[in-house]
């Protein structure tokens, strides 16, 4: 049976912060903080030395640790950036494998997160940015496949699988979770929607006379200077960030089941507002931040979803000197409070004697600009918002005994759920596109993926370890950098003439990969609902008939809303060939030849097409999918 924990219980028994700390100054927290630091150190050995391998019964499966944070980017880590002290990241890092190329599937918030869960993409899910979803309960999940092989599950912080609207109280939507496949659970919502969402943790801050105060808070951030850096008014005891690793880290301490234990610790911060609670608030120099990626000249190219964002002005603050140095201290001094909590839950499971045998993944869901290009938040490919960090330590690169391994292999963050499938013994049977990582684990310089993409509003990314290129809805490339020569994006190739045969291999491979994830879906059973999207059921776009054709086709497809519906024709380049708008249809089945659409294989000028390779592609409402087609004459 699903087991919830009883949080108001728990807290009258064993608050989350001790009454020592309850006052805590600076002087007292630096002087505990060095105290945990040495504890750090106890706990995974030496800086210097390798730690002996340790001994572990080969037919004991592993614990699994999942840490997760919301919008940390790849650099804000020791390891990786050198401007955040993570200490205990930077352990599991040097036990572990450090991914350096890895990007999330979207890089926002709902999108992100189903597809995590689903091990789709958002062409697949019909879900590109933020909005009203749900993810039905029928949905297959990675998560309930580890409960199949015998884990029990475990879920503190936040998700965002369901709809956040005024007055939900999350406490009555623990049966989604359950659904999900997650038997243990104390969820929280995202700092915003903590103002208005009720939860075991809201319900505390509104028991202790704080939940008022804090969505006046939130709302004179957002109605008057969204990126103001000021701390909470929660304090660090009640801080959320706090909250989900004091419950996780009582969780862990009270295990007593037979079977062994997933937990995944889903942190609401880094994400902004810039709020860190003292003495993390102070804890950084401002002044000793890197500075940000200054904005470049748009130059003569095609315009996208970032070109956009650059004219919305909260996303784009008028920044006072010294402003972008202030929130960059504080995103920083959030991450350090998260990695503290960390620390404290390792220390945990060290006290159980269980650490060798857990294997430990961090990761976020995406990153933040924090002043790059002159933005804050996230919703684009640049650097600061796609790519984030990613680590893996499992009881096999702890006995390895190579410290601070690193993949320069493109990853995409769909690849957790595989990956910790095949460590648990299991094996995910339906139908998702993450791979896992474990041949990559034994050798790093296997190449895990030729590339990576990610998705947001149609628009496409594909990142490899050379380039990275994106596509706007037009599907022309608007942004194009030499990832080796240019890290930091400073100088936009797209539109360049001379990268024009570049543009367009890169261009073939997405296309190639668009196409071949839409085909794969159709091994799913026919009116099976993959998730629940708002009012998106199920839509379709199949292959059409003839193929190979000469000289006309049918494309069929299925409609589960009424919707404007437009279909293009590309060549393997990338060049438009035709563009079939249908306008507004009613839902239903547009697979017979009556009813299909029928092209007749000429361009926009009738001519007739040479043979080769084509892609067509369908956009019906939130709904788009691409396929490969054959004209053979």
């Amino acid at each position: 049976m699903a087991h919830t924990i009883n949080i108001k219980e728990q807290e009258n028994t064993n608050s989350p912060v001790t009454s020592e700390s309850k006052c805590i100054s600076r002087r007292t927290f630096i002087k505990d903080l060095s105290i945990a630091s040495a504890g750090t150190l106890a706990l995974f050995g030496s800086n210097t030395g390798v730690q002996s391998a340790p001994i572990v019964d080969e037919g004991v499966k592993p614990n699994i640790l999942l840490l997760m944070t919301d919008q940390q980017r790849r650099d804000a880590m020791s390891c990786s950036g050198n401007w955040v002290r993570t200490p205990n990241l930077d352990r599991i890092a040097s036990e572990g494998v450090r991914f350096t190329n890895c990007v999330t599937t979207s890089p926002v918030c709902i999108p992100a997160r189903f597809s995590l869960a689903t091990g789709l993409y958002p062409h697949n899910t019909g879900v590109w940015q933020n909005g009203d979803h749900t993810m039905s309960p029928d949905t297959h999940t990675w998560m309930q496949t580890l409960r199949e092989v015998g884990y029990r599950t475990s879920l503190f912080g936040k998700t965002h699988y369901y709809q956040h609207q005024e007055g939900i109280d999350m406490r009555n939507r623990e049966h989604l979770l359950h659904a999900y496949g997650l038997d243990d659970v104390d969820e929280i919502p995202g700092p915003r929607a903590s103002r208005r969402v009720l939860s075991h943790m809201t319900a505390i801050w509104q028991e202790k006379g704080l939940w008022a105060a804090y969505r006046a808070d939130i709302e004179d951030r957002l109605n008057n200077k969204p990126h103001v850096v000021r701390p909470t008014i929660l304090g660090l005891e009640h801080d959320a960030d706090v909250y989900v690793g004091q419950q996780a880290k009582q969780y862990l301490r009270n295990y007593n089941r037979q079977e062994p234990w997933f937990c995944w610790v889903s942190f609401g911060g880094p994400h902004e507002p810039w709020d860190a609670p003292e003495p993390y608030a102070s804890m950084y120099d401002p002044n000793a931040m890197p500075p940000p990626v200054p904005r470049q000249p748009i130059g003569n190219r095609p315009r996208g979803e970032l070109d956009r964002l650059m004219g919305v002005n909260r996303r784009n603050p008028n920044f006072v000197v010294g402003e972008v140095e202030r929130l960059r201290a504080d995103y920083a001094g959030n991450v350090t409070l998260i990695d503290d909590q960390i620390g404290e839950i390792l220390e945990t499971i060290q006290a159980r004697g269980e650490l060798d045998n857990t294997v430990i993944v961090f990761c976020s869901d995406h990153g933040e600009m924090n002043g790059d290009y002159g933005m804050i938040y996230k919703s684009n490919f640049l650097n600061g918002s796609v790519r984030i960090p990613f680590l893996v330590r499992t009881p096999e690169t702890l006995k390895n005994g190579v410290l601070n391994r690193i993949s320069e292999s493109p990853v995409e963050w769909i690849d957790i759920g595989p990956t910790l499938v095949e460590l648990a013994g299991g094996e995910i049977k339906h139908q998702q596109f993450g791979k896992s990582l474990c041949p990559v684990l034994t050798n790093t310089a296997e190449t895990h993926r030729e590339f990576a993409i990610s998705e947001i509003y149609r628009e496409t990314m594909l990142l490899n370890q050379d380039w990275k290129i994106a596509l706007n809805t037009r599907r022309e490339p608007y942004l194009l950098f030499d990832v080796r020569n240019d890290p930091d994006e400073t100088n936009n190739l797209a539109g360049n003439p001379d990268m024009k045969k570049l543009e367009r291999e890169l261009y073939s491979q997405i296309l190639e990969r668009l196409s071949e994830t839409q085909q794969q879906m159709d091994v799913e059973p026919k009116g099976k609902a993959l998730v629940t999207l708002g009012q998106i059921k199920r839509n379709e776009l199949l292959q059409n008939y003839p193929n190979p054709f000469n000289p006309e086709t049918w494309i069929p497809f299925r409609l589960a809303d009424e919707v404007k519906v437009r279909i293009r024709i590309w060549t393997a380049t990338g060049k438009l060939v035709r563009t079939l708008s249908l306008g507004k249809i009613p839902a239903g089945d547009y697979t017979s030849q009556s009813q299909a659409v029928h092209w007749d294989g000429c361009n926009e000028k009738g001519e007739s097409v040479s043979s080769g390779v084509y892609y067509y592609s369908i956009n019906a409402g939130t709904f788009s999918a691409t396929r490969k087609m054959l004209i053979r004459k």
